[in-house]
């Protein structure tokens, strides 16, 4: 509200400067923004430690039916997995604000309660919307309470979403003499549709999505070999095969972890800081289990940022103050294979050459294609080895010029493709992959002519 002397103000001018944003307009005066500036064109931005950053994107969320003060609850669905696994996501990332008077107002950090990690995993975000929030504005449909996320940079580290719902909540199941291997069972949305007990203010519940999280009842096998390690480890992180066995145990969703010590692995002023010789520094190095997974991409099998997360704060809770963990993913350095090739004849080349750089690529990535294994750190390829699995391709006549690349990027930032007999990865996080199929250079070697002499002889004649 104004006061008498902004009101005065407000009254006297002698014409109206309004704001045209993509959903309304508002009317701008120093009087009505509280002797704030007026911005000649409106400004997507907001405020952060008393410093202004400019939005590099905005999600805007309507609410009707709220009741200023009043918590709440939205669940935001997200595809688990699609924020970009190489982004560095700032701390904190995602700021929220509120509408009030055609102006976005920052919630208090004890305001709102985030279990998604800043939108990296599916979960509940709760409000306490204060007592200004308005509905009454004109920058944005009128009869709605207006939420907005925004951030200053690295858009790309949440994931996509599904949807926004209000009113939510988090059910648990709890064992009632069921079945053991009951908690293992995805239930299907829309198996939950009432309470129990009933509730006469709870008109409607609904299961929009299926089940997570459960397990089904420990195995006798699996139970000794959980007992001898817990044994061995004590729920303390210590030596490389207490990390190890402690993710692995904690996280199914993982398929394999390799610890390094003395090993800095961090991003520090926009690039990844790599030192093998950093004393009080540990790096944990993940691949995920693929069965648990939809790839982003299948020849690099990237964990997640939100399961990176959630690792990393699990093993702090069992390290020793001295150590700075660091959990990431690995560096996926890529192999590429030129070479010229004679198929035999009969065969539709265009195919044999697609046929065959496939085949190349399921030797160096066997993980990206149905019945393949599972990536490994460390290891060598072979020029010879490779050179041999390709002559021996059914539809092969023979090959020449064959050349092997290592395709990586070094310590400066700079991409390199270096030729090579007998290749391995550049760091201790390195795991060699496959570039993707089309990118195999294979030339076909076309049949020699066979050339006649123009002229006829005599003799034939």
């Amino acid at each position: 509200m104004l006061d008498s002397t902004q009101a005065e103000v407000a009254n006297s001018r002698h014409a109206c400067f309004f704001h045209v944003a993509p959903f309304g307009q508002a009317e701008q005066h120093p009087a009505l923004l509280d002797g704030s500036n007026v911005s000649l064109v409106p400004q997507f931005d907001f405020s952060r430690d008393s410093l202004s950053n400019e939005s590099e994107a905005e999600l805007y969320i309507g609410v009707t039916g709220l009741k200023p003060p009043q918590n709440l609850a939205l669940l935001f669905q997200v595809v688990d997995g699609t924020a970009d696994p190489l982004s560095q996501k700032p701390v904190p990332h995602i700021h929220w604000s509120y509408l009030r008077a055609n102006r976005w107002v920052q919630f208090e950090e004890s305001e709102v309660e985030d279990k998604t990690d800043g939108l990296l995993k599916s979960g509940i975000v709760t409000f306490a919307v204060p007592r200004g929030a308005s509905d009454g504005n004109a920058i944005l449909p009128t009869g709605m309470y207006w939420i907005r996320a925004a951030v200053a940079s690295k858009s790309d580290a949440v994931c996509r979403l599904v949807m926004v719902a209000a009113q939510a909540l988090r059910a648990t199941f709890t064992n009632q003499n069921n079945d053991p291997a009951f908690p293992a069972k995805v239930l299907a949305a829309g198996t939950i549709s009432k309470l129990d007990p009933p509730s006469a203010a709870v008109k409607t519940i609904t299961q929009p999505f299926e089940t997570f999280g459960g397990r089904g009842a420990e195995l006798p096998s699996a139970f000794q070999t959980r007992i001898s390690e817990r044994l061995r480890h004590k729920d303390r992180a210590i030596a490389f095969w207490d990390y190890e066995r402690l993710v692995l145990e904690a996280f199914p969703q993982i398929y394999k972890v390799k610890c390094l010590n003395h090993t800095q692995y961090q991003p520090e002023s926009g690039s990844y800081v790599y030192r093998e010789l950093a004393p009080g520094h540990v790096t944990v190095v993940t691949i995920p289990n693929q069965q648990f997974h939809t790839l982003r991409n299948p020849l690099r099998p990237y964990t997640s940022l939100g399961l990176l997360e959630d690792i990393a704060a699990f093993l702090r809770k069992r390290l020793s103050c001295f150590v700075d963990v660091h959990v990431k993913n690995p560096e996926f350095e890529e192999v590429l294979v030129s070479c010229c090739v004679r198929f035999h004849e009969g065969g539709d080349e265009t195919f044999l050459k697609k046929k065959l750089q496939e085949s190349i690529a399921r030797f160096l990535s066997p993980w990206a294609f149905p019945g393949g294994g599972s990536p490994s750190f460390g290891g060598k390829i072979y020029k010879s080895v490779l050179m041999n699995f390709v002559e021996e391709q059914p539809y092969v006549d023979y090959v020449t010029d064959f050349q092997l690349f290592h395709v990586f990027v070094d310590s400066t930032g700079v991409k390199q493709e270096n030729e090579s007999n007998e290749m391995e990865g550049s760091k201790a996080v390195s795991i060699l992959v496959s570039v993707p199929a089309s990118d195999h250079v294979v030339e076909v070697i076309k049949p020699i002519a066979q050339h006649r002499l123009t002229e006829q002889c005599p003799c034939e004649a």
